[in-house]
């Protein structure tokens, strides 16, 4: 998928949280989003994703055969992790990957399989208030990374990985995300280090 944004800028009462910004996202290439904290890196994210409109400019989606996609439409084509887009923590993994079976496809069938890529075997049935929150952590990241999305926003997405699980998180984008337009933000060196160019807000 690929993603024009052309001079965005996006105000909160009367603050411009992000102001005249302009970049084309690349069909297959990783993006990070970088900045000090109030620069507008999650709010990019949400703007990105089409839950926030743009007070000014505009974003544009298009698919590789040049098809173009509707903000309202793009939820189709994204997965998104994010400290603000919790999963319902009442709910086992089990009912989670059921519920989202009928909208995506994934590149395993089972959550038994899921889980075992996530390091979470055997937490099939447990709710997710249960689980720590590198475990919760985890099981989003695989979640998203292991759908049909053609885009992957992630933000701040090893804030609760210890060192390992990082390994496990960089190791995961490279054998099942290749083919996808990734787009993280984060201030962690070790996120930007998985992409390919890195943006600086300010």
């Amino acid at each position: 998928m690929n993603i024009v944004a052309e001079n965005i800028y996006k105000r909160y009462i009367a603050k411009y949280i992000i102001r005249d910004f302009s970049c084309t996202f690349q069909s297959g290439r990783s993006y990070g989003i970088s900045g000090p904290n109030g620069s507008g890196k999650s709010t990019l994210i949400q703007m990105l994703s089409g839950y926030l409109s743009s007070s000014k400019g505009q974003i544009k989606y298009s698919l590789l055969n040049g098809d173009s996609i509707i903000r309202n439409e793009i939820f189709q084509y994204l997965a998104l992790v994010a400290p603000y887009a919790e999963l319902d923590l009442e709910l086992t993994p089990r009912e989670i990957f059921a519920h989202l079976k009928h909208f995506k496809k994934y590149a395993v069938e089972t959550i038994e399989d899921l889980l075992k890529i996530s390091n979470l075997k055997g937490n099939e049935d447990k709710q997710l208030k249960h689980f720590s929150s590198g475990m919760n952590q985890r099981f989003e990241l695989v979640l998203a990374t292991l759908s049909d999305a053609q885009l992957l926003l992630l933000d701040e997405p090893t804030s609760f990985l210890d060192s390992d699980s990082k390994i496990w998180w960089a190791k995961l984008l490279k054998d099942y995300a290749t083919n996808k337009t990734i787009i993280i933000a984060s201030n962690d060196q070790y996120d930007l280090d998985q992409t390919e160019k890195t943006i600086f807000l300010s």
